[in-house]
């Protein structure tokens, strides 16, 4: 009950109580090591898992569990053993191969990853997943072609995507295409529209692009919308001092100083 209404300290008490009266009371274990795990008690949420996996260890999601806060602690070669015994004991869970390859990537074995997304991807093509997480590898090894050909192929299978239109964007405007970063931005917007990240992005495109007018539109909405911060109100400046209107760019930058008032321009 306790757990349902979110009082994780009320719930933890409870349980422990139960290992009071039942210290082989495995749900309370369970319990236990489950709100570790929700509160990012990284520690003892691996004490706990590890506990449990001693009183049974068929229990592929605790391996799961093991191997996310394995991850969390930056422990990645043991987090990859504890994906790979969890897809071992459930080979029909995928996400367990996602997660093996995440980790092989942050155990810095690039070629390994990317041979165990492809892995994915060919007996599964529609794994929109996979080729995401594909596409973010390639471009955190400096591969921009590889990340925007993967990002391109999972749009074409989900167009809505939009963790997937995001990083065709800003793939999209690194490269210099900026034409095509707010195309890709601008359907970003449709989707929605109240986005501030989106926003202030498409307002970086435009003002790149030179139109200045767009850019200071996309601005005002940012704010209006309450989402305003440091870096939108130093490129309405920037704006400004491109129309020549020194007064205006100096009352934004002002602005600046009201959100962060410890701040130096780079």
């Amino acid at each position: 009950f306790y757990e349902q209404k979110n009082d994780l300290k009320k719930a933890y008490i409870f349980y422990k109580k139960s290992l009071e009266v039942n210290e082989n009371y495995f749900s309370a274990w369970k319990s236990i090591a489950n709100l570790y795990y929700i509160a990012k008690d990284w520690e003892n949420a691996l004490e706990y898992y590890n506990y449990l996996i001693k009183l049974d260890s068929s229990k592929h999601e605790f391996f799961c569990r093991l191997g996310d806060i394995n991850n969390a602690l930056k422990n990645y070669s043991e987090a990859f053993k504890m994906y790979h015994k969890a897809l071992f004991l459930n080979p029909n869970e995928k996400v367990y191969e996602l997660k093996m390859a995440n980790s092989l990537f942050l155990c810095n074995k690039a070629d390994e990853a990317i041979n165990s997304y492809k892995s994915i991807i060919n007996r599964y093509k529609e794994n929109i997943e996979a080729k995401y997480q594909l596409g973010v590898v390639y471009y955190k090894i400096g591969k921009m072609n590889e990340a925007l050909n993967t990002f391109e192929d999972a749009r074409e299978f989900n167009p809505f995507n939009e963790d997937i239109l995001s990083c065709l964007g800003s793939l999209y405007q690194e490269i210099g295409n900026i034409d095509k970063s707010i195309e890709i931005y601008n359907r970003l917007e449709e989707i929605n529209p109240s986005s501030g990240v989106v926003l202030h992005n498409l307002a970086c495109a435009y003002y790149k692009k030179g139109e200045f007018k767009i850019a200071k539109g996309k601005l005002e909405v940012l704010i209006e919308l309450g989402f305003g911060g440091t870096e939108s109100y130093i490129l309405l400046g920037l704006i400004y001092e491109k129309e020549k209107s020194y007064e205006e760019a100096l009352k934004h930058y002002k602005e600046v100083i009201k959100f962060d008032p410890t701040y130096l321009p780079t």
